[in-house]
């Protein structure tokens, strides 16, 4: 090596050693008339590779509760419905820098701490979701590049089946004080399944699979409305009263007949106090009066006390007569139980808010008929509205 050139070299390690500890080499930072050529070049290396900062790695999430196999394929923003949207507030709290919060209570309903959430997952990956559109901050709009990118973090892996103790166990010793079963069997349960029966509450999947396998359609999801009364007064006698809102959404390829819906009374009040109870869905009345025997109403119809088309949601209010001589008590009713075509992806009882009856002096209609010269001519039994 010619002078200039290894002059060159010894200026630039005399450089980065002023900057830099010394690293351990053939050739000694300390004692640079003693290397050679290749020792020289390879202390170079060294110390410009020291030089590099590093780059964290990125970690990718692993989703608990999502169907193997999930994908995003609709569009998704506030006021929207279904399983799609339960599963999209699973995925937001896996990552606990775009959590919706309530892990393992989500819901089918996309609110404002969706919303909040949603923008926070964009932000984070601005510029693969925001960038390629000209947005500089989240919209909360799950579109087209947040469904892509969130796709692409779900299919690096869905977590397996959890291992769960039989009913009544605590741990794998002894045997259970419920079903007398031994404690050392374990099995494999889908996530959110605490037995093989029923179906799990986060992912809709068979519970007495013993594996995470998708179902067909997306089964029927329920909840509370965001407008169900809550701490409102109702009055003595007032007539079809509104006692709670439950959203039902459909999610299957296929219409859903409910032919069964079960409510319980809530709050501090008797049988009688909710005189006839009805459902409806909006200004449509869809079933007769019913009455409510130790705490509960059914309504049974094998035709179909509600049909609600694929893909579709309806809003059913539970409403009621409210009896004379109940001023004080409260009343409130929750949702128990739903027979359906298709199956059931949510978890029972939902319960509506409690409300407080109070009376009222009300306006009085006299009905009467008009004699021919116009004086009219009061009937008995006024009677009071």
């Amino acid at each position: 090596m010619s002078k200039n050139k290894f002059g060159i070299i010894a200026s630039m390690v005399f450089a980065l050693s002023i900057v830099l500890s010394p690293v351990a080499s053939a050739c000694s930072l300390n004692d640079l008339s003693s290397c050679d050529n290749d020792g020289l070049m390879a202390l170079v290396v060294q110390l410009l590779a020291a030089q590099q900062p590093t780059t964290p790695p990125v970690t990718t999430p692993v989703v608990s509760g999502l169907p193997a196999g999930f994908q995003f394929n609709t569009n998704l923003k506030l006021g929207s419905t279904g399983n799609d949207v339960k599963y999209l507030q699973i995925f937001l709290n896996s990552d606990s820098t775009t959590a919706v919060g309530n892990a393992g209570s989500e819901t089918s309903y996309f609110g404002s701490m969706t919303q909040a959430a949603v923008i926070k997952f964009q932000n984070k990956y601005a510029s693969e979701v925001l960038a390629p559109y000209g947005l500089s901050a989240g919209t909360g709009f799950f579109g087209t590049s947040s469904r892509a990118k969130a796709n692409t973090l779900i299919s690096s892996g869905v977590s397996t089946p959890v291992t769960t103790l039989p009913a009544g166990c605590t741990s794998t010793s002894g045997f259970s004080s419920t079903t007398g079963q031994s404690c050392s069997v374990t099995s494999s349960l889908p996530a959110g399944c605490t037995s093989t029966a029923g179906f799990s509450p986060t992912t809709g999947v068979s519970c007495s699979t013993g594996t995470v396998t998708p179902v067909t359609g997306s089964g029927l999801s329920a909840f509370v409305a965001s407008d169900s009364p809550s701490g409102s007064t109702l009055v003595i006698k007032q007539a079809i009263a509104p006692l709670a809102k439950f959203v039902l959404t459909n999610g299957d390829s296929v219409a859903a007949s409910i032919t069964k819906v079960e409510l319980q009374r809530l709050g501090v009040s008797a049988d009688t106090t909710l005189s006839n109870v009805y459902l409806f869905n909006g200004t449509t009345r869809l079933t007769d009066a019913a009455t409510i025997s130790q705490g509960k109403v059914t309504f049974n119809n094998p035709n179909g006390v509600i049909i609600i088309p694929a893909g579709q949601s309806v809003t059913i209010t539970v409403a009621s007569d409210i009896a004379d001589g109940t001023s004080g008590q409260t009343v409130g009713v929750s949702l128990t139980g739903l027979t359906s075509t298709v199956n059931l992806s949510s978890t029972l009882p939902l319960q509506g808010g409690i409300q407080t009856i109070a009376s009222a002096t009300l306006a009085e209609v006299a009905v009467g008929t008009v004699t021919p010269n116009g004086t009219p001519t009061v009937n008995a039994g006024t009677t009071s509205y």
